[in-house]
């Protein structure tokens, strides 16, 4: 009985480990190649990180919020409530997308206000 769901765990969680692995090796990748530009692009790859993930974090967490919403409603075989659901969590993903852009298109003044120089 435990191995099956040790089974259905892994099964489960396989594509959010996946996804993991590829953010984390996203940065990896970045570094490596930075490095062998010098000090400064390095420099410049490790702030700009500093300065995406905990705006990625945020949304995140916020999207991540409607996959325990869907599955109640699926243990409770509300398909109509699963179908709002999902499309809130769409249109919610396109507007925090939105802001995310916008964002990120505007941080170079909050670098000038943390006296990062360019």
């Amino acid at each position: 009985m435990i191995l099956k769901e040790v089974r259905t765990t892994v099964l489960l969680s396989a594509p959010v480990v996946a996804a993991q692995l590829a953010q984390i090796s996203l940065g990896f990748v970045d570094t490596v190649m930075a490095g062998n530009l010098g000090a400064v692009d390095l420099a410049a790859i490790a702030i700009g990180r500093s300065l995406y993930m905990p705006g990625y974090l945020m949304l995140l967490g916020i999207l991540l919020a409607i996959n325990p919403i869907t599955a109640q409603f699926y243990g409770a075989q509300k398909t109509p409530e699963i179908r709002r659901a999902v499309q809130s969590g769409l249109w919610l993903s396109q507007a925090l997308a939105l802001s995310g852009m916008i964002a990120i298109r505007y941080v170079d003044g909050l670098m000038h206000v943390m006296d990062i120089p360019e």
